[in-house]
C-alpha cells in the first residue's frame, strides 16, 4: 500500500499527519491482493472563495486494480473534513470487498 499527501496552501500539523496516515493504513485491510494506492488532497479555499471563511477541502483517492474511488468534503476543519471521506472510503472499499469475496 502506497500512501501519496498532496497540501496545496493548506498547512496540517505532523501530529495530524501522523495520524491521518495510521487511519488510511486500516484501509489496506480490504484489499488483500490487489495493491492500493491512496492520495489524499488537502487544499485551503479561504482564498479561493474570498468570503472570508477558513474551509480546507479534503479529497481522498483510493487506486486498485483498473477501479478508482474518489470522494470530496470542504469544511472549516481540516480534519473533519479528513474523517468523514475516511468514513465514506472504507465503507466504498468495504463494499467492493464483499462484492469480490460474493464474485469468487
Amino acid at each position: 500500500m502506497k500512501i501519496n499527501f498532496h497540501i496545496e496552501d493548506g498547512k496540517i500539523t505532523e501530529e495530524n499527519r501522523v495520524l491521518m496516515e495510521e487511519k488510511l493504513n486500516k484501509l489496506k485491510r480490504f484489499m488483500k491482493i490487489e495493491p492500493l494506492i491512496i492520495d489524499l488532497y488537502i487544499t485551503d479555499e479561504a482564498d479561493k472563495a474570498n468570503d472570508g471563511g477558513v474551509d480546507h477541502s479534503v479529497r481522498l483517492s483510493a487506486q486498485f486494480g483498473k477501479e478508482q474511488i474518489f470522494i470530496e468534503k470542504v469544511d472549516s476543519e481540516v480534519m473533519r473534513a479528513f474523517a468523514h471521506c475516511y468514513k465514506k472510503m472504507e465503507i466504498a472499499l468495504e463494499k467492493y470487498h464483499e462484492k469480490m469475496v460474493d464474485w469468487k
